[in-house]
Parts: C-alpha cells; sequence; structure tokens
C-alpha cells in the first residue's frame, strides 16, 4: 500500500504526531511520502502550504500537490489539516480515495467566528470528496457533525498516538523549596494562557511556584506583558521552543493545560506518559483525555479561581500528585500507543480500498 500525506509545516505536538504515525505504518509495510515539510523517515516532495488564503501560493501549493500525487502514484492521499485538505481535494480529479484528520476545532472564536459558517460550507461540499475523515476526540467529531454538519458516518475517531518514555526516563524532580508547574503549547490566544498566567498571580506567595512555559507564537509578548502586570517575573519562564520535551516534563511537579479551544492535548498526554500529574480545562478533547477527572484535574475552562484552586489542590497532596500521575501513565500506555493508532488507521485505510476496488 502507497500513500501519501499532505500536511502544512507544522511544530509541536502535530510534527510529532506525524513522525510517529509514518514510522509505525512505514514499520507494517506501507510505503509512505509526504508532500510538505522535510521528513527524514519518508521520501518528501516539495509542498509549501501556508495558513490563510494567498491566491498566488495557493496555486502553486495546489499544483505541487498534484505533481505529488502523479509522480508518487498514491493509493490513499491522507491530509492533515483544513488548509491541506482544502487545496488537495479541490483537484483530486483520479479519484484517489482521500482520508483527512481533523486536528482542531473549525468554529471558534476570534478569526472563525468572521469565516467559520464559510468554511463549514466548503468542507460540507468537499465532503463528498472525502472517503473519511478521522478526528483525534470524541469531542472533535461531535463538532463536526453537529455544529458543522458533516456525515456521522464518514468520521471515525481515532487519537493522536503518544509516544511513551521507557520507566527508566521517568525520574523524581529534585526536591526544592519551590515547585514548579509547566505548560507546553503554541503561543496563541486558544491556549488559555492568560488564564493560567492569572492563576499563578491568585496562588500568591502561600504557594511558592514556578511556571515555565515551553513553546513560542503570536501570542508571547502579549503573554510577557501579562506577566509584568501581574510583577510575576521571577515566576514565570518563557522558554522558547523546546526540543528535549522529557527533560522538559522531567523539571516540573505539575503540568496544566488551560486551553479555550483543543482537539487532543497531545503535549498534556506527553506529560501523562511521563507520570506527571495533570490540571486541564474541559474544553475540547482535554477532559477526555483526563478521563473527566479519573486520571487528573478538570476545571471549567477560563475560570482562574478554579484553575488555582486545582493547582493549589495537587501541590500540597503529593500522594495525590502520586496516584493521578501513575493512573494518567497507565492510561496512555492502554489508549494511545502508536502502535494502536497504526493498526487502527491502517485498517481504516484498508476498508476504504476494500470499498473502492
Amino acid at each position: 500500500m502507497r500513500v501519501l500525506f499532505v500536511s502544512r509545516p507544522a511544530e509541536g505536538g502535530i510534527r510529532r504526531h506525524l513522525k510517529l504515525l509514518r514510522c509505525e505504518l512505514k514499520s507494517r509495510g506501507v510505503d509512505i511520502a509526504v508532500a510538505g515539510p522535510d521528513a527524514s523517515e519518508a521520501a518528501t516532495y516539495p509542498c509549501n502550504i501556508t495558513d490563510g488564503i494567498h491566491p498566488g501560493s495557493d496555486f502553486v501549493a495546489c499544483r505541487q500537490i498534484r505533481e505529488a500525487i502523479s509522480h508518487f502514484g498514491p493509493d490513499v492521499v491522507h491530509y492533515h489539516g483544513f488548509k491541506a485538505a482544502l487545496l488537495g481535494r479541490s483537484l483530486n480529479v483520479d479519484g484517489i480515495p482521500a482520508v483527512c484528520t481533523l486536528h482542531g476545532f473549525m468554529l471558534r472564536d476570534g478569526i472563525y467566528k468572521r469565516v467559520g459558517p464559510l468554511m463549514a460550507a466548503v468542507e460540507r461540499w468537499q465532503s463528498r470528496r472525502t472517503d473519511a475523515y478521522i478526528a483525534v476526540s470524541n469531542a472533535l467529531k461531535q463538532h463536526f457533525v453537529q455544529s458543522v454538519g458533516l456525515p456521522e458516518a464518514k468520521i471515525v475517531v481515532i487519537p493522536n498516538p503518544v509516544e511513551v518514555p521507557p520507566v527508566e526516563a521517568i525520574g523524581s524532580r529534585p526536591a526544592g523549596s519551590l515547585q514548579v508547574i509547566g505548560t507546553s503549547g503554541r503561543l496563541v490566544r486558544e491556549k488559555g494562557l492568560d488564564t493560567l498566567i492569572d492563576a499563578v498571580k491568585a496562588l500568591g506567595d502561600a504557594a511558592p511556584v514556578l511556571l515555565r512555559v515551553a513553546g513560542d507564537g503570536p501570542a508571547r509578548e502579549e503573554l510577557q506583558q501579562r506577566v509584568r502586570k501581574h510583577h510575576l517575573e521571577s515566576k514565570v519562564t518563557f522558554l522558547g521552543y523546546v526540543d528535549d520535551m522529557y527533560g522538559f516534563f522531567a523539571g516540573i511537579d505539575v503540568y496544566v493545560q488551560p486551553s479555550v479551544s483543543e482537539g487532543f492535548g497531545l503535549a498534556c498526554a506527553e506529560a501523562m506518559a511521563m507520570g506527571i500529574p495533570v490540571v486541564v480545562s474541559d474544553a475540547g478533547g482535554l477532559s477526555e483525555l483526563a478521563g473527566h477527572g479519573e486520571f487528573g484535574l478538570v476545571f471549567p475552562t477560563g475560570r482562574t479561581e478554579a484553575l488555582s484552586q486545582a493547582i493549589s489542590r495537587l501541590l500540597a497532596d503529593k500522594e495525590l500528585r502520586d496516584e493521578l500521575g501513575q493512573k494518567g501513565r497507565e492510561s496512555i500506555l492502554l489508549r494511545f500507543s502508536p502502535a494502536g493508532v497504526a493498526d487502527k488507521t491502517l485498517a481504516l485505510y484498508q476498508s476504504i480500498l476494500d470499498r473502492t476496488t
């Protein structure tokens, strides 16, 4: 079986998702190629897919996707993200089966509130050229069925694969007077980091903590201004992009994901895989990830006081931290192994080919 992945350049969770899935599928005998960013573990065709609508560069990207399909001759084309799928399916004239992975919500606040209805209408039209959708959480599936109007029968829930480190990679953080909370992700408003910064302020001196933020993005300056406004410069550190996430997780006591919109939450799942106790908002797939409170603490999205109380509860109770850390790691091993995700994805490809050949 030959499968072409099409994706825009991506950092962080999506990039790790794609790499794990490509490697697992390749180990199962699938011939994988990529139209998009360089992939050392697969043949790569140049394809520059940008964010937003840019007629000139979008036309070039369409042509590049077409050339990759023509040259590689895939049995299935697997699009990752709305923009890649929009461009690729618009020119899929050869009847090659198309799969589209839904990584995030389509109808949200901000710019998406203005263009969302148009995007939804386009996606409903494009669904006729889509053999199957993969939603990375049940929350995403329900969103695309109920709010966007996609056919439920075409959407399969297959979560992101999570690389589980060996037990020997998990160490205890050295004891110290200050406890450390961490978060990771692209610095955009959807990640809800303003609420987390406000929660650190609300904790006050009664809970001596440090906050480490891994990641970068357009909201960084705005967030740093918020830190300065609250006089938290000695408590909050922006690390920028972090390549060694194992090292990052090993240096924190509690991981927090305060997103206002989150399809899955791969960085949070990776923290759980390291045995780190987590606090997550109830946005999107995060509460599913935390077992709706079974494997981590869940707070109402955007509620600063509730978040600060959850953090304070975990920091004050080592027994609870250890219990949730162990349960979280076990749940990731059971639910999100790369091998299991690859098996489900390969089974979906095969079912599509069986129907169309």
